[in-house]
Protein backbone atom coordinates (compact mmCIF):
# COMPACT_ATOMS: atom_id res chain seq x y z
CA UNK A 1 0.00 0.00 0.00
CA UNK A 2 1.04 3.30 -0.66
CA UNK A 3 0.35 6.80 0.99
CA UNK A 4 0.55 10.00 -1.34
CA UNK A 5 0.53 13.25 0.10
CA UNK A 6 -1.01 12.03 2.92
CA UNK A 7 -2.46 14.55 5.40
CA UNK A 8 -2.01 14.74 9.33
CA UNK A 9 1.10 15.75 10.45
CA UNK A 10 3.44 16.37 7.57
CA UNK A 11 5.61 13.59 6.20
CA UNK A 12 6.31 11.80 9.44
CA UNK A 13 2.67 11.49 9.90
CA UNK A 14 2.36 8.89 7.55
CA UNK A 15 4.29 6.50 9.43
CA UNK A 16 3.10 7.43 13.45
CA UNK A 17 -0.68 7.97 11.63
CA UNK A 18 -0.46 3.92 10.56
CA UNK A 19 0.97 3.78 7.18
CA UNK A 20 3.00 0.81 6.61
CA UNK A 21 4.30 1.32 2.80
CA UNK A 22 4.62 5.39 3.23
CA UNK A 23 5.66 7.70 0.62
CA UNK A 24 5.39 11.15 -0.24
CA UNK A 25 5.42 13.63 -2.90
CA UNK A 26 6.58 16.83 -2.47
CA UNK A 27 5.43 20.25 -3.76
CA UNK A 28 8.49 20.69 -6.37
CA UNK A 29 9.06 16.76 -7.29
CA UNK A 30 7.46 13.70 -9.13
CA UNK A 31 5.76 10.89 -8.05
CA UNK A 32 8.32 8.18 -6.99
CA UNK A 33 7.86 5.70 -10.16
CA UNK A 34 11.63 5.10 -9.46
CA UNK A 35 11.24 3.25 -6.24
CA UNK A 36 7.66 1.31 -7.13
CA UNK A 37 9.40 0.13 -10.28
CA UNK A 38 12.14 -1.12 -8.08
CA UNK A 39 10.04 -2.16 -5.32
CA UNK A 40 7.73 -3.68 -7.27
CA UNK A 41 9.06 -6.89 -8.23
CA UNK A 42 10.14 -7.49 -4.26
CA UNK A 43 6.54 -8.69 -2.55
CA UNK A 44 8.42 -11.36 -1.28
CA UNK A 45 10.60 -9.17 1.02
CA UNK A 46 7.64 -7.32 2.90
CA UNK A 47 8.98 -9.85 5.79
CA UNK A 48 11.96 -8.28 5.73
CA UNK A 49 13.30 -5.03 7.91
CA UNK A 50 14.12 -3.01 4.57
CA UNK A 51 13.19 0.60 3.66
CA UNK A 52 14.34 2.70 0.80
CA UNK A 53 15.16 6.69 0.51
CA UNK A 54 14.60 8.17 -2.85
CA UNK A 55 17.73 10.71 -3.48
CA UNK A 56 18.66 13.57 -5.85
CA UNK A 57 22.31 13.30 -4.42
CA UNK A 58 23.33 12.05 -7.81
CA UNK A 59 21.76 15.65 -9.10
CA UNK A 60 24.17 17.95 -7.06
CA UNK A 61 26.33 18.67 -10.09
CA UNK A 62 23.91 19.35 -12.75
CA UNK A 63 21.64 22.23 -13.45
CA UNK A 64 19.12 21.59 -11.18
CA UNK A 65 21.17 22.78 -8.05
CA UNK A 66 24.02 24.86 -9.85
CA UNK A 67 20.83 26.73 -11.07
CA UNK A 68 19.20 27.44 -7.49
CA UNK A 69 20.21 30.89 -5.15
CA UNK A 70 23.34 31.10 -3.30
CA UNK A 71 20.98 31.06 0.40
CA UNK A 72 19.14 28.20 -0.74
CA UNK A 73 22.82 25.91 -1.69
CA UNK A 74 24.17 27.51 1.50
CA UNK A 75 21.51 26.11 3.23
CA UNK A 76 21.45 22.54 1.70
CA UNK A 77 25.19 22.19 2.45
CA UNK A 78 24.66 23.02 5.94
CA UNK A 79 22.44 21.18 6.59
CA UNK A 80 24.26 18.07 4.94
CA UNK A 81 26.90 18.61 7.17
CA UNK A 82 24.56 18.82 10.52
CA UNK A 83 22.79 15.82 9.16
CA UNK A 84 26.17 14.00 8.80
CA UNK A 85 27.18 14.68 12.00
CA UNK A 86 23.61 14.18 14.01
CA UNK A 87 23.47 9.96 11.78
CA UNK A 88 26.31 10.39 9.74
CA UNK A 89 26.62 9.77 5.64
CA UNK A 90 24.98 6.49 4.96
CA UNK A 91 22.11 8.61 2.80
CA UNK A 92 23.21 11.46 1.27
CA UNK A 93 19.71 13.42 0.36
CA UNK A 94 17.07 12.74 3.79
CA UNK A 95 14.98 15.31 2.34
CA UNK A 96 13.56 13.75 -1.52
CA UNK A 97 10.45 13.02 0.83
CA UNK A 98 10.06 9.60 -1.39
CA UNK A 99 10.16 6.83 1.07
CA UNK A 100 9.05 3.10 0.99
CA UNK A 101 9.27 0.72 4.02
CA UNK A 102 8.38 -2.75 4.74
CA UNK A 103 5.87 -3.89 6.94
CA UNK A 104 8.38 -5.35 9.25
CA UNK A 105 10.37 -2.12 9.12
CA UNK A 106 7.14 0.27 9.28
CA UNK A 107 6.44 -1.67 12.22
CA UNK A 108 9.70 -1.64 14.14
CA UNK A 109 11.03 2.21 13.16
CA UNK A 110 7.51 4.02 13.52
CA UNK A 111 6.91 2.96 17.12
CA UNK A 112 9.72 4.95 18.39
CA UNK A 113 9.32 8.26 16.15
CA UNK A 114 8.55 11.26 17.67
CA UNK A 115 8.96 14.06 15.04
CA UNK A 116 6.27 14.62 12.35
CA UNK A 117 8.18 17.78 10.70
CA UNK A 118 11.34 18.41 8.81
CA UNK A 119 13.65 16.04 10.38
CA UNK A 120 11.39 13.20 10.70
CA UNK A 121 13.42 11.10 8.25
CA UNK A 122 16.53 11.96 9.91
CA UNK A 123 14.75 10.56 13.36
CA UNK A 124 14.35 7.63 10.70
CA UNK A 125 17.92 6.56 9.87
CA UNK A 126 18.80 6.89 13.10
CA UNK A 127 16.26 4.70 14.75
CA UNK A 128 16.94 2.19 11.56
CA UNK A 129 20.87 2.38 12.48
CA UNK A 130 19.91 1.51 16.05
CA UNK A 131 18.13 -1.83 15.40
CA UNK A 132 20.15 -2.32 12.32
CA UNK A 133 17.22 -2.09 9.40
CA UNK A 134 19.11 -1.75 6.10
CA UNK A 135 18.25 1.42 3.72
CA UNK A 136 18.75 1.52 0.25
CA UNK A 137 19.12 4.98 -1.21
CA UNK A 138 17.54 5.08 -4.73
CA UNK A 139 17.96 7.82 -7.70
CA UNK A 140 14.80 9.58 -8.44
CA UNK A 141 14.26 11.82 -11.07
CA UNK A 142 13.53 15.36 -10.18
CA UNK A 143 12.40 18.70 -11.70
CA UNK A 144 12.78 21.29 -9.68
CA UNK A 145 9.89 23.77 -9.73
CA UNK A 146 9.30 27.97 -8.84
CA UNK A 147 8.01 28.40 -5.71
CA UNK A 148 10.36 26.64 -2.98
CA UNK A 149 8.51 26.43 0.46
CA UNK A 150 12.02 26.57 2.34
CA UNK A 151 12.13 29.84 4.26
CA UNK A 152 14.69 31.21 7.22
CA UNK A 153 12.36 30.33 9.57
CA UNK A 154 12.18 26.68 8.36
CA UNK A 155 16.28 26.29 8.88
CA UNK A 156 15.64 27.20 12.29
CA UNK A 157 13.46 24.32 12.70
CA UNK A 158 15.21 21.64 11.00
CA UNK A 159 18.27 22.75 12.96
CA UNK A 160 16.15 22.51 16.05
CA UNK A 161 15.24 19.60 15.39
CA UNK A 162 18.64 17.92 14.96
CA UNK A 163 19.64 19.04 17.33
CA UNK A 164 16.67 17.62 19.73
CA UNK A 165 17.16 14.18 17.97
CA UNK A 166 20.86 14.11 19.05
CA UNK A 167 20.58 15.44 22.43
CA UNK A 168 17.54 12.96 22.90
CA UNK A 169 18.49 9.72 21.92
CA UNK A 170 22.51 10.07 22.74
CA UNK A 171 21.14 11.16 26.65
CA UNK A 172 18.60 8.65 26.57
CA UNK A 173 15.48 10.36 27.13
CA UNK A 174 14.17 8.65 23.41
CA UNK A 175 14.91 4.79 23.46
CA UNK A 176 15.32 2.93 20.65
CA UNK A 177 14.14 -1.23 21.39
CA UNK A 178 13.78 -4.06 19.10
CA UNK A 179 10.45 -5.76 19.02
CA UNK A 180 12.28 -8.88 20.57
CA UNK A 181 13.08 -6.67 23.53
Amino acid sequence: RILMDWKGGGGGGVGRGGGVGGSKRKKDGQPPAGIIQQAGGYSHLSQQRLAAFGSRAHLEQEDIVTKRTKLRNFAMHGFHLLVFLVVGGSIRDTQCGFKLFTRAAAAELFRHQRLKRWCFDVEVIHIAQRLKVPIVEVQVKWEEKEGSKLKFLHVFHMTLELLTIFVCYNLRFWRVKALSD
